[in-house]
């Protein structure tokens, strides 16, 4: 034992650093521009994964990948039916047509796997969301993309197609209005 160090700190580590989240899906790297090299990419969360692994916390860390796509049901708590389906369509459509789309919108792009890949990102960001409000966690990183922090109701913005944190929040909201009315 190093000098200084309580006793039992070892024990400490073992039982709070499984508390702490790492969501790292390399399903998610799919979302890429189609055709040039762009500042949200998928190097960008390699490259932190990569650097956890090196400093050795990622091996310290609970790390779990995303279950499956986020249904209508949850992504409609913050998204309209007019975007979703609108989002559907474009499932289906071929690269000039992502494009055009992509381009109505300020810092987005879209390839054949971005809808899913945002879809994937609330999946985790949400079940996160609720690990910690459940206490199966305390701390958490989402490496996901897209980023999930800037769509709107009504479309994208900002490189983000859904907004994974505004959903985890709005999932979560009952269960806060029901925890601060039994206090």
């Amino acid at each position: 034992m190093a000098p200084g160090r309580p006793p039992g700190l070892q024990q400490q580590r073992r039982t709070w650093w499984p508390s702490l989240w790492l969501l790292h899906d390399p399903r998610l790297e799919q979302h890429a521009h189609p055709r040039r090299r762009h500042a949200e990419c998928p190097e960008r969360i390699r490259v932190i994964f990569a650097a956890l692994e090196r400093a050795g916390l990622a091996a310290r860390c609970r790390l779990i990948a995303c279950r499956d796509e986020a249904s209508d049901e949850l992504l409609g708590l913050v998204h309209s039916p007019h975007y979703l389906q609108r989002l559907k369509t474009l499932r289906r459509a071929d690269g000039a047509r992502l494009e055009a789309e992509a381009e109505q919108f300020d810092d987005v792009f879209l390839n054949e796997h971005s809808i899913a890949c945002a879809r994937l990102a609330v999946d985790g960001v949400v079940r996160m969301a609720e690990a910690l409000w459940a206490g199966s966690m305390h701390n958490g990183l989402a490496l996901v993309r897209p980023a999930g922090h800037h769509a709107g109701r009504f479309g994208p913005s900002g490189f983000c197609l859904l907004n994974s944190v505004a959903v985890a929040a709005r999932r979560l909201l009952p269960r806060a209005a029901i925890a601060s009315s039994s206090s």
